[in-house]
């Protein structure tokens, strides 16, 4: 946007300009910057300190004044320069744009991929955990009790794997999310304004 206005700015200077102009001002007319002993211009010795102090000598000028650039090289170099800064702006701005795309594409792929997982590992947990209960309801009927302590140790590696999933499947989605660029409204927080201040509204 702003290197917009630049543009706009820079073409304002192909056009011509008409000012109008006033000007009041208060003039110390004298022979001598100090001194005087009391004597007004035009006399001999007279201050202008003191004549201007007096106020005795005051001028108004009321006019207008215009101008126009023949042939606007220069303004024209300026436009151009400002078409340029806005279009290499734009193509960064894309680039940047592409960028993003690709990254939510990647995290919305690798959210997918988690998730699967994550059902998998429960599924693989439940299953552990299973074999556990059976294993240790046949350990008073003889079972080796290498068993029962493999099974425990294939649940507890099963329900390690499923949490790792989770954890990945969260960051996956709080990245989704930032890519998105919708993190507070994911976690329903909302900001409120009040009204500003009268100088605000005049800026």
């Amino acid at each position: 946007k702003k290197k917009e206005i630049g543009v706009n700015y820079a073409k304002n200077g192909l056009l011509g300009q008409l000012n109008f102009v006033f000007l009041y001002r208060f003039l110390g007319l004298g022979d001598e910057l100090f001194g005087g002993n009391g004597v007004d211009f035009p006399g001999a010795d007279s201050g202008a300190i003191d004549n201007l102090f007096q106020g005795d000598s005051q001028e108004i000028q009321l006019g207008l004044t215009g101008g126009y650039s023949i042939g606007q090289r220069r303004e024209m170099l300026n436009v151009r320069n400002a078409q340029l800064k806005l279009a290499r702006e734009r193509a960064r701005l894309e680039d940047m744009e592409l960028n993003v795309a690709h990254e939510l594409d990647n995290a919305i792929k690798g959210l997918e991929v988690h998730y699967n997982q994550a059902r998998i590992k429960a599924r693989q947990w439940l299953y552990a955990h299973e074999a556990v209960r059976v294993y240790e309801d046949q350990k008073n009927q003889g079972i080796d009790i290498t068993t029962v302590l493999e099974a425990q140790r294939a649940e507890a590696n099963a329900r390690i794997a499923f949490h790792d999933s989770i954890a990945n499947y969260n960051q996956f989605l709080a990245l989704t999310h930032r890519l998105k660029g919708t993190t507070l409204q994911y976690y329903n927080v909302q900001f409120g304004e009040g009204p500003w201040p009268d100088k605000a509204y005049y800026d």
